[in-house]
């Protein structure tokens, strides 16, 4: 039998009826109401009426009205609202009921008690916790009066217990939390107060909470209390076997049975929705079995347990089960059987809800979802709703791994028919609701388990007939399919009281729970409860969607774009691999070796543009025993490529012993750009011996660049030049660069390397994928109370944490890259069909076959294993960033993508340079040798060549090669003459790199010291600090003139400065400002600190004379007098110290810091010592301080100092500020005060930039001591002569300075380390920092002066500077003199001095000290004058003194050193720079204006004696000839000794033009002209030009390159009019060169407008002019014309020009219409002359307006065509011509030897522009020869003078004027 309670307020009624007692109530009447006047006209008896009215705040009046307030009267006050009213009247209604509790002993008054506490308690919610603990009285007083009733009757039990657990349950409730905002303002408990920190406040409040936790644990121990009190009350009085009572209020139940031992046993005790089930009897009681067993259940729909802090929390109802043995608590743990326990759940839990859609086709499409478990007493309940109808959901799951078809723990499906198949299923009882959604619950396993759901489209609904027609339809046109899914993790815990934490040990979750009650079964009894959450949607890295990426596309998008350029420019790189590799290095057999002395020589072509060449090469050694040949490189092969190394074998006959010089040439034969060749270096190795000798070339040998010159002779190389650093550094930086940077050495890549492109391409794909994934695996969030400083540069900026990511993900990918690049880089290559290695193995008799030792590196098949680690870090790298991005989401994926680009810059600019750099500087430094023999490392060609068989000499004798050698010996003979001037220029240029670089480190040096030096002092933001201390600190210190205004200055002035009491509103300050000092910027590091120094006693004694007047008198303050020792208060000397220490404190003497600065004032120095204090830690504090030590009279007569410090730090800059303020109390009587403020910097500064500056100190230190290391080589070798340098002198004391300031620097951190560990453990901070502020003084005094030294050293290295030679040559010259001045004006001035000291120090300031006084007359001898302070203090000796020093010091000695220093300019003036020194300044300009483009190139023309050379070349060649046809014909064999002494005849030359000149060879075969005279025709005009040029160069070699110039010209001319008139030209023969430019699209060159020329002269004879353009450019320059005549001229800027004279006008014909330039006009009046204006003295020259030209190289084409068409007759103004056929036609014309007009697209062309006329002007007209002579321009007025009509002599300058602007 059950009985069942529930109340109301009435009076109860029984209801008896089958086997269950229910007790009911019901309410009274109306009408039997009493009302409330009547309520309250009672007394307290009335309410135990049962008339009274049931309205609480009917009874709440009643009891307010008899509760005893007399003490709560001034508590309670006046109420100010009705909150506060209610408040009052229960707080009063309670008291009544506390009072009442004595007086209820009747059971009618316990019941009504109960009844009465229950309907006050619940009237009055959120109650203070002290009214509930008064309330709390009321109900355990009520319990422990239950024994006084009858409990067995279910009225009584009704009547008590029920208004006893509302009572519980309203105390129980939680009210609605006080901090809950109104209006968007916090409770008017809760408002901040502003005087409280945010730490003061938090710690408040956690105090709250704990307090509230504190009560409310005290509160729920009290509630069970009352319910165990009725519990046992009911119990005592229930019979074993009697039904249960159950009481149900207030959201608690309770209930009471007492059952049989023996029956006990798998019972259910339930409540309204909750339940226990036990265990059997056997596993609790086991084998004893008690006479009863008595059971309480409670249950709380609310957790009253909410102290706990662990990781569950219980949000369900909380339900306990307690057991009795005979009256006594059983517990119980560990059984064999579990307790099955239901637990209703709360209202509020809901799960979680998302939704999934698949785009459409969603066949086969599945979607996972991860859940994580952590033990058995977990488990999640998962829902899954298909959001689709007629479409199959599969469902299934795992633990541990992803489910599929074979592999499951459970699996169902789950669908929505359609409308039509479901109403059939409904009519006909088939419907299965079942399928309509998934549900599973997943329980937790022993351990942490991830499960897996996987949810799967199976496709359309079967289970009806047309399940593939309108329905199907509609299935698959929707655009998506979609479910839903619900999860919500369950949880079993129970309350455990030892711990007081839920937990959830000894249970497990059933498979049967749900939302609405979870299920556990426990081993153990206690308070149970259930955690119900809905976890986040945890992503799975295997769980991903491409759909996602349509919104998150930036990443992916990233690496298409990489993959994509690495298959493009793999691509590339394999088509330009398949269409052959262009060779670089070859190897060439230049004889046969068969001379017994083998050489090689290599040779390394630079890696400019356009530096290899295919003109012929030639070369030649010098050694010390023998030269060798002159070797000519006679191949087909083009060999000398860009950036290439050719390999020469050759022999000779004799040992050439250490070779000394290398000669190399080329005969410029090459066409356009090709025919230059710059060599970078050179080697030779002598095979016999195996010695090696090397060449620094770096030079071009070019006609048209560097110095013009074709031969270069290089010395060889010393130890020294190989070893130097200008020369090791760049080159083995080139060779690494293109060998060890990934990037960079794809494109740059050696040649012979293992490791090819398409590799390295490969490995660089890997790095960037690999550094992708590895900075996503980095990737942090920066701290928020982290310092974080960017770094900007340019629209760049990154942070430390960036280049700290960046630093990671190289570390990181460093050891898989490495691994992919040693497999590639040291794995054989496969020999397989590979003919080139054989051939290279097999290279030739000529040389011996090398032994193929045994293999080295690793076998091939290394590279295939490299491709597989590349292709799973790229793939692998790819996948897993991309699966990052989803994780992340699209702000966060877009924001690491731009971060992770400038960690790959950093990571390709700055890391690998940094390395290659790092590399380069060692390898340079320390292991040169190996160095130099990587740069000249030989690389062996693939095929040998041999030029004696590739070269075409098909006969015995070849004049080709004959000609070229001798030519190129020439060239030798020519370059040895300048081999002194090579090595000069080499030295120079050596020491021009190397000043360069000695430059450039030293400014990088000096860079770093200034930026130490400046971080340590912050001179501009310490100037700024230090002005506001000195403004807010120091200010009216002037004031203090006694010790009165003294002690009002600390209270008035110091005190508000140091704690300011208000803030600037003057009121209260806010708690943040409350720790500041008065600039609000600043705050004390600790308390500042009175020091003061004292004097001795009986040091000195008053005279006796003097003793009634003065009886006392005290010294002046210094070591000897100073006082020590300890004092009581008062200044009574104490002589027992302990004593003191153990009553009350005094005063002891502090000494100085360790180690001091001295501290001075106005009148002396002090060390810092005396008797110091503290002030106190706040305003109060050091008023009283100061009124104590005012008190005990602590400044008296023996003070003679008080130091005032103070230590502030502005954490708004990081800088610490040192105030320090001096008052002395002299002995003369007064005050004299004075100051010091330093602001300096104790630690590193935050941030990046304070890295960077650590970065920087280190940088220096490792750069000193490589300085040490070098100095200290130098200094070794030099020996004592080191010592004699001065600039050496200077860089030991740098060296001294540089060490003191890093041992300084090591101080100033441990000081500052001290300093900053006394401030946290506020121990003897006044030393610790004046010890820190010393040294950091100290420090910031040598970091200058080592930043003055090393700047004072950049004059050491510019010292080759003219002007700063010639300005030290002045101090050099007037050194003597001036240090005898200086000595001379030192006497002078000390004695003026101490006069002045002597004579006006009594009175006068600025003599008051001796070095005052100096300092004074320092100031006068410069021009600051003194005279009124001297003639106020001594009217008559100050003028006489005044200007007897201005007279003597300021007239005369200064003037004398002005003199002295005027003497020496003369000497500077006439000061000559050493010639090194003169040839380097001319090398540095060369190479500065050849950097910038401004450097002229010299253009180069063969001396007079080239065409003498080729003659004489010429006759060598036809005797050669001769000789061997003789041979033949009659079949002998000359020897040498068959040869003729003599020439045994003469040939005549037929191609020479006879000369009427003797040439005679002297030793140094200078040509020696003998002129004679010749008839004035056009030919013996240009002879004459030639023999006047050719006597001109026979002068000593005196001819300028003009001169020469136009030697070359009329040599030319000569020969070809000579050759014009004695043969006849059936055709025009060009070489090589002139036909590649005729074809292929080049200006034409002389000889074209020449031959064509001749040509038209051959055709036309009675044409005039037609002269080789050369000739206008000779003194005598063209013939002047008298008719119709045609000539080509060139302006001297790289362009050709035709005129005429026909129909009586001069015309110029130009395609370009540029200006006229000086020389064409001279060409012009010289061709034209007699057409002149003769009275206006000017030469009118139309410009007709003609076709222009397509291109820069076909104005000769037009030139020639406009002079045949004119010739012919045409107006060429109306002519147009075919541009495309204009250089074919004219190649046919030469071929023919006959010019025809040129082919023509229109002969009417419409005329564009008028015809414009230029006239030229003349000086003078005079009527000279046919020829005018040489003519030049006027600078003044530009007209044209006749040079020869002059009065006198040429100019110097070479600037010209004529006669007219002369005068």
């Amino acid at each position: 039998m059950t009985t069942v309670l529930s109340f109301r307020p009435s009076t109860p009624t029984v209801q008896l009826g089958g086997d269950e007692t229910k007790l009911t109530s019901s309410r009274p009447p109306v009408g039997n109401r009493a009302t409330p006047d009547q309520a309250l006209g009672n007394g307290l008896d009335s309410i135990y009426a049962e008339s009274v009215s049931p309205n609480p705040q009917d009874v709440l009046q009643i009891l307010a009205q008899n509760a005893d307030v007399s003490g709560d009267a001034a508590v309670l006050g006046q109420p100010t609202s009705a909150a506060e009213e209610k408040a009052q009247m229960c707080r009063k209604a309670i008291k009544t009921l506390v009072s009442e509790t004595g007086l209820a002993q009747t059971p009618q008054r316990v019941q009504k008690l109960a009844e009465l506490s229950s309907l006050v308690i619940k009237s009055c919610p959120g109650i203070p916790q002290k009214d509930k603990d008064m309330a709390m009285s009321v109900l355990k007083s009520v319990t422990s009066k239950l024994d006084q009733l009858d409990m067995s009757d279910p009225s009584t039990v009704e009547s008590v217990g029920g208004p006893l657990l509302d009572s519980v349950g309203s105390l129980l409730e939680e009210p609605e939390r006080d901090a809950e905002e109104v209006d968007g303002k916090p409770a008017p408990d809760l408002e901040e107060d502003q005087s409280l920190s945010p730490k003061e406040r938090l710690e408040k409040a956690k105090q709250k909470e704990q307090e509230n936790q504190a009560e409310k644990r005290r509160l729920v121990q009290e509630s069970r209390q009352v319910l165990d009190g009725l519990y046992n009350a009911i119990i005592g009085a229930m019979r074993p076997g009697a039904p249960p009572v159950t009481i149900e209020r207030g959201g608690i139940t309770l209930q009471a049975q007492t059952i049989w031992g023996d029956q006990f046993g798998g019972q259910v005790f339930q409540t309204k929705n909750g339940s226990f089930h036990v265990p059997s009897k056997a596993a609790l009681l086991g084998d004893y079995t008690p006479h009863s067993v008595a059971t309480k259940l409670t249950q709380f729909e609310q957790n009253p347990f909410t102290w706990g802090r662990g990781e569950y929390q219980a949000r369900s109802s909380v339900m306990e089960l307690s057991l009795q043995q005979n009256n006594i608590p059983v517990a119980f743990n560990n059984l064999t059987e579990d307790f099955y326990i239901t637990i209703p759940g709360g209202s509020g839990n809901k799960p979680a809800t998302t939704t999934i859609t698949f785009a459409a086709p969603g066949n086969k499409s599945s979607s996972y979802h991860l859940l994580n478990l952590t033990n058995t007493a977990e488990g999640f309940l998962v829902t899954i709703t298909p959001l689709n109808r007629s479409v199959v959901y599969d469902v299934s799951g795992r633990y541990g791994g992803r489910p599929d078809d074979q592999n499951y723990n459970v699996s169902m499906e789950t669908y929505i028919l359609p409308e039509e198949c479901a109403f059939m299923k409904t009519l006909s009882g088939d419907e299965d609701t079942e399928k309509r959604e998934a549900t599973m619950f997943i329980p937790g396993k022993d351990g942490p388990v991830d499960y897996y759901i996987k949810v799967q489209i199976r496709g359309p609904v079967t289970e009806c007939d047309f399940e593939k027609r309108a329905d199907m339809k509609e299935s698959h046109a929707d655009d998506f399919y979609a479910y839903q899914i619900q999860w919500a993790r369950l949880s079993c815990v129970y309350w455990s009281e030892t711990q007081e934490d839920w937990s959830t040990d000894g249970c497990a979750i059933s498979k049967q729970s749900t939302i609405s009650s979870t299920i556990c079964h426990c081993n153990h009894l206690t308070a149970f409860g259930s955690d119900f959450a809905t976890p986040p949607n945890t992503f799975d890295f295997m769980d991903f969607d491409f759909s996602d990426f349509v919104d998150n596309g930036a990443i992916v998008a990233a690496i298409i774009v990489a993959l994509c350029l690495y298959s493009f420019t793999a691509s590339i790189i394999k088509i330009a691999e398949s269409r052959g590799k262009r060779m670089l290095h070859h190897a060439v057999k230049l004889d046969n070796l068969q001379n017994g002395y083998l050489y090689r020589l290599l040779i390394w072509t630079g890696a400019a543009k356009h530096a290899g060449t295919e003109s012929t090469v030639s070369f030649k050694l010098f050694g010390a025993a023998a030269n060798s040949d002159l070797l000519v490189v006679d191949i087909t092969e083009k060999v000398f490529t860009q950036n290439s190394q050719v390999t020469l074998t050759f022999s000779t006959a004799e040992q050439l012993g250490n070779v000394e010089l290398l000669q190399l040439m080329h005969d410029n034969s090459g066409e356009g750009g090709r025919a230059s060749w710059n060599v970078d270096r050179a080697a030779v190795q002598d095979l016999t011996t195996g010695k090696l000798f090397y060449f620094f070339c770096s030079e071009w040998l070019a006609a048209d660049r560097g110095d013009g010159q074709v031969v270069k002779t290089f010395p060889v190389a010393t130890e020294q030049d190989l070893r130097s650093f200008g020369f090791l550094f760049p080159a083995s930086l080139r060779s690494n660069l293109a060998e060890e940077h990934l990037f960079l050495s794809v494109a740059i890549m050696p040649e012979d390397s293992a490791f090819t492109r398409s590799e390295r391409l490969g490995c660089c794909l890997s790095l960037l994928l690999m550094s992708m994934v590895s900075s996503a695996m980095w990737l942090r969030e920066e701290i928020g109370t982290q310092v974080v400083q960017a770094i900007s540069l340019g629209p760049f900026s990154f942070t430390l944490n960036g280049v700290y990511t960046g630093v990671i993900t190289s570390i990181t990918c460093l050891p898989v890259i490495m691994a992919i690049v040693l497999l590639f880089q040291y794995s054989r290559p496969s020999n397989k069909g590979d003919r080139r290695v054989r051939d290279v193995e097999t290279g030739g008799p000529a040389e011996a076959p090398t032994q193929q030792g045994p293999a080295k590196g690793l076998p091939h098949w290394c590279k295939y294993v490299a491709w597989v680690l590349v292709v799973l870090s790229a793939v692998g790298s790819a996948v897993f960033t991309a699966l990052y991005s989803l994780d992340w989401g699209k702000d966060k994926s877009e924001r690491w993508l731009s971060a992770y680009f400038i960690t790959f810059l950093v990571d390709m600019f700055l890391l690998q340079p940094a390395k290659i750099l790092l590399l380069t500087f060692l390898t340079s430094s320390i292991r040169k040798p190996q160095a130099v023999k990587k740069i000249y490392e030989e690389k062996r060609g693939p095929v040998s060549i041999d030029a004696r068989t590739v070269s075409s000499q098909k006969a015995r004798f070849s004049s080709n090669a004959f000609r070229m050698k001798r030519k190129m010996e020439r060239l030798s003979m020519t370059s040895l003459a300048n081999i002194k001037q090579a090595r000069m220029r080499q030295r120079r240029d050596r020491r021009v790199v190397n000043t360069f670089w000695d430059i450039m480190w030293f400014c990088c040096c000096l860079l770093i010291v200034i930026s130490i030096s400046n971080e340590h002092h912050n001179t501009t933001e310490g100037f700024y600090q230090t002005q506001s201390m000195t403004n807010t600190f120091v200010q009216s210190m002037d004031e203090v003139n006694d010790p009165l205004t003294f002690w009002s200055w600390l209270y008035e002035t110091a005190l508000g400065n140091f704690y300011p009491e208000t803030s600037y509103k003057g009121d209260k300050p806010r708690w943040q400002d409350k720790s500041f000092t008065a600039d609000m910027q600043s705050v004390l590091v600790y308390p500042p600190s009175l020091i003061q120094g004292r004097v001795q006693t009986g040091l000195c004694t008053v005279p006796v004379t003097m003793q009634h007047l003065f009886d006392e008198c005290s010294s002046a303050y210094d070591e000897h007098t100073k006082e020590t020792g300890a004092f009581e208060k008062g200044w009574k000397r104490v002589r027992n110290t302990s004593a003191m220490e153990s009553e009350a404190p005094g005063w002891i003497h502090l000494p100085s810091a360790y180690p001091s600065l001295p501290i001075y004032g106005v009148t002396t120095q002090y060390w810092g010592d005396g008797f110091g204090l503290h002030l106190g830690k706040s305003a109060d504090e050091m008023r009283s301080v100061l009124a104590e030590l005012k008190a005990h009279h602590w400044i008296d007569k023996r003070t003679r100092v008080i130091f005032l410090e103070a230590v502030l730090y502005n954490g708004n800059l990081d800088l610490f500020t040192s105030v320090t303020m001096v008052f002395e109390f002299s002995e003369t009587a007064g005050v004299f005060s004075h100051h010091h403020v330093h602001t300096f910097r104790l630690h590193q500064r935050p941030g990046t930039i304070g890295y960077i500056y650590v970065l920087l100190e280190i940088i220096y230190v490792i750069i000193l001591l490589y300085t040490l290391w070098t100095e200290g080589k130098a200094a070794r070798a030099a020996g004592l002569a080191y010592l004699m340098e001065p600039w050496n002198i200077v860089e030991i004391f740098n060296f001294i300075l540089a060490f003191t300031v890093i041992v300084l620097y090591g101080f100033k951190i441990m000081y500052s380390s001290k300093a900053l560990m006394a401030i946290k453990e506020g121990k003897d901070l006044v030393h610790h920092f004046r010890s820190a502020v010393n040294i950091s003084l100290v420090y910031g005094w040598f970091l200058a002066f080592l930043t003055f030294v090393n700047m004072m050293k950049l004059l050491r290295l510019v010292r080759f500077n003219p002007f700063l030679s010639k300005l030290m040559s002045v101090f050099r010259g007037m050194a003597g003199e001036f240090c005898s001045f200086i000595f001379y004006f030192f006497f002078w001035l000390s004695a003026f001095g101490v006069y002045a000291y002597l004579m006006f120090g009594l009175s006068v300031t600025e003599y008051s000290t001796i070095s005052k006084s100096f300092s004074t007359l320092f100031q006068m001898s410069l021009g600051n004058f003194y005279y009124y302070q001297l003639k106020e203090a001594a009217p008559i000796l100050g003028p006489i003194y005044f200007f007897a020093f201005i007279s003597l010091i300021f007239l005369v000695l200064m003037n004398i050193a002005m003199a002295i220093i005027d003497s020496a300019l003369p000497d500077v003036r006439n000061h000559d720079m050493p010639e090194e020194d003169q040839y380097f300044i001319q090398g540095l300009w060369e190479r500065f204006t050849a950097f910038f483009g401004f450097l002229k190139v010299p253009v180069t023309d063969d001396d007079s004696m080239a065409i003498l050379h080729d003659s004489l070349i010429g006759v060598e060649i036809k005797v050669e000839k001769l000789w061997l046809k003789r041979e033949s014909l009659f079949n002998l064999k000359m020897k040498d000794a068959d040869l003729p002494t003599g020439p045994e005849f003469v040939p005549t030359v037929k191609d020479l033009p006879a000369l009427p000149e003797q040439v005679i060879r002297s030793e140094n075969r200078a040509p020696v002209v003998v002129a004679s005279k010749l008839e004035d025709t056009p030919e013996n005009h240009q002879t004459k030009q030639v023999v006047k040029i050719k006597s001109i160069l026979s002068k000593g070699g005196k001819s300028d390159k003009k001169s020469t110039r136009k030697v070359s010209f009329a040599l030319a001319v000569l020969v070809r009019h000579t050759e014009e008139y004695k043969v006849e030209w059936p055709s025009v023969k060009m070489n090589a060169r002139n036909e590649v430019a005729l074809t292929y699209l080049q200006m034409l060159t002389d000889d074209h407008i020449q031959a064509a020329q001749m040509l038209l002269r051959r055709q036309y004879p009675a044409l005039q002019g037609l002269e080789g353009p050369a000739v206008g450019l000779c003194d005598d320059g063209f013939v002047k014309m008298t008719g119709k005549g045609l000539q080509i001229h060139h302006n001297n800027h790289q362009h050709w020009v035709l005129s005429s004279y026909t129909d009586g006008k001069v015309c110029l014909y130009d395609s370009l219409s540029v200006p006229m330039t000086p020389s064409l006009q001279i060409q012009l009046y010289q061709s034209y002359a007699a057409f002149a204006d003769q009275t206006r003295n000017t030469l009118t020259v139309f410009l007709p307006n003609v076709q222009r030209q397509k291109n820069v190289s076909d104005c000769g084409l037009f030139a020639i065509a406009w002079a045949v068409d004119i010739a012919e007759g045409q107006d060429v103004s109306r002519v147009l011509y075919d541009n495309r056929k204009m250089r074919s036609h004219l190649k046919t014309c030469f071929k023919q030897g006959n010019l025809t007009p040129f082919p023509l697209l229109s002969s009417n062309r419409k005329n564009e522009g008028q015809t414009k006329k230029h006239q030229i002007k003349l000086v003078c007209h005079c009527e000279q020869g046919e020829r005018l002579g040489r003519m030049e321009t006027c600078k003044a007025c530009g007209r044209m003078l006749h040079v020869n009509c002059l009065p006198f002599s040429p100019p110097c300058d070479g600037t010209w004027v004529c006669g007219d602007c002369a005068v």
